[in-house]
């Protein structure tokens, strides 16, 4: 890492029985379960409500090795369109469009919480204690479902699914499962192996350089979470990130809708421009939804091997070195960045450290011809709101984004205003069909400019991608 339309879903609980799972290395590790009682507890975004949906029963016996049993189905949710009751879509979900034209897959689901223990079977009525456990313990076309609480873990999850069974390491909870790896290394949570998986809906922090850290060969997805608080402390030559993915070999990771922040300290009096919000630095991959906020570096930075990714509709602001940088340098090296589409973002008040030396939006290092700046809010961002080298942005706004409620601390309310400049200034294309609360788009004419749509009504399911 270095310089550099309205409604809710409606919410159908549907258990079925599950054929035996098999762990990393091939083998069995547990038996068919049957279905224990579930409880689902779903969250909105800002102004959601909550609610609590019950579906009782005893779980039937389970093989030598543990019962499992499979997850209730969420239907209706963008990853679950076209499915059966009980299955999940696996195949060609497309996390950003909602349209799922892929096979439809039986989800094994096993859960941890914090009541929990590693010698159990990971049944909903006996769960595992810890998430590393579920990780070395779980194969392809599983569902890891993670029950509110305080995980004092850092996590190494090496087990990789397939494009036909993905893994899913899920919250329960919005945040409510909370990773906090207080011993002083690389990541809170390091994704390795050979990807298909899911990081869905956890708040991560802890003593670590990175939140979240994909290392994996591809196709990983890093939904919904929080991550903040990393201290990525020294500024070093490795320095640090809220979310990475840091596989130069690795193409096709997604990271949807999260809020990442103050990463490396305060960017008011921290200079470092070696630590971001968001790094992504392979091939193709998508950047959407996400808010990234008091970061030191960079809000989002592709360097490295990033080639070919789609930017849109996240909003960044206040960070200390710069916005967003598209770029590629240093290792492997041959590699230019380029046919990026960065839209639909808003870039406001960043560069607030003691030496900015970034932009709103700049392109720096190696670049091609072909990237796209198109729709994008830049405002107010020092020393310049762009730096691109030969292009001109396409759309462009120059406005105060009329947040809700703007404050550089993120106690604000970074919706928009119903007279924002940035409602229905958006375009269409490789625009995601929902917000970062899970509310629709697009409400009015056109899509709207940054991570919230205007208008519209939060999801009040979970999860809802």
């Amino acid at each position: 890492m270095s310089k550099t339309h309205a409604g809710t879903m409606a919410v159908v609980l549907v258990a079925v029985a599950a054929a035996g799972s098999f762990g990393c290395d091939g083998s069995e590790s547990s038996g068919g379960g049957g279905v224990a009682g579930t409880t689902v507890t779903t969250t909105g975004g800002a102004g959601g409500e909550s609610t609590t949906t019950t579906s009782s029963g005893a779980g039937g016996g389970g093989g030598q090795g543990g019962q499992g049993g499979t997850a209730p189905t969420i239907c209706g949710g963008p990853t679950n369109l076209g499915c059966a009751d009980g299955h999940d879509c696996s195949v060609g979900a497309d996390c950003l469009s909602g349209v799922c034209s892929g096979v439809c897959v039986a989800a094994q689901s096993y859960w941890v919480a914090t009541t929990g223990d590693d010698a159990n079977d990971g049944s909903f009525e006996h769960p595992w204690a810890t998430i590393q456990h579920a990780a070395d313990s779980v194969g392809e076309g599983t569902i890891v479902h993670v029950l509110p609480g305080s995980y004092a873990e850092c996590i190494v999850s090496m087990c990789a699914g397939t494009e036909q069974a993905r893994i899913r390491f899920l919250s329960e909870e919005r945040w409510g499962a909370l990773v906090h790896c207080d011993v002083s290394q690389t990541a809170a949570w390091d994704i390795g192996g050979d990807g298909y998986l899911d990081v869905v809906g956890f708040e991560v922090t802890g003593a670590v350089a990175v939140g979240i850290w994909n290392t994996a060969t591809s196709h990983v997805r890093i939904i919904g979470n929080h991550v903040h608080d990393i201290p990525a402390t020294g500024c070093d030559s490795n320095g640090g990130a809220g979310i990475d993915t840091g596989n130069y070999e690795g193409s096709d990771s997604d990271i949807i809708g999260n809020v990442v922040h103050d990463v490396g300290g305060d960017p008011t009096a921290v200079t470092c421009w070696r630590v971001h919000g968001i790094y992504h630095s392979n091939l193709r991959g998508r950047v959407a939804n996400n808010l990234s906020y008091r970061n030191v570096g960079w809000g989002i930075h592709l360097w490295h091997a990033a080639d070919e990714v789609t930017i849109v509709n996240n909003t960044v602001f206040a960070n200390g070195y710069g916005g967003m940088i598209i770029g590629a340098g240093d290792a492997p090296g041959g590699v230019d960045t380029d046919n990026c589409w960065i839209a639909n973002n808003v870039v406001f008040d960043n560069g607030i450290g003691p030496a900015p030396g970034g932009y709103g939006i700049e392109e720096y290092g190696n670049v091609g011809p072909s990237n796209r700046y198109l729709n994008n809010l830049v405002f107010q961002n020092l020393p310049d709101d762009y730096n691109l080298q030969g292009k001109t942005p396409e759309a462009s706004v120059s406005e105060d984004p009329l947040f809700v409620d703007y404050s550089r601390d993120g106690t604000g309310d970074y919706r928009l205003e119903p007279t924002s400049p940035a409602v229905n200034a958006g375009q269409s294309d490789r625009a995601p069909s929902y917000d970062i609360d899970g509310g629709l788009r697009p409400v009015g004419e056109a899509w709207d400019i940054g991570a919230y749509e205007q208008g519209n009504t939060a999801a009040t399911i979970w999860p809802f991608l």
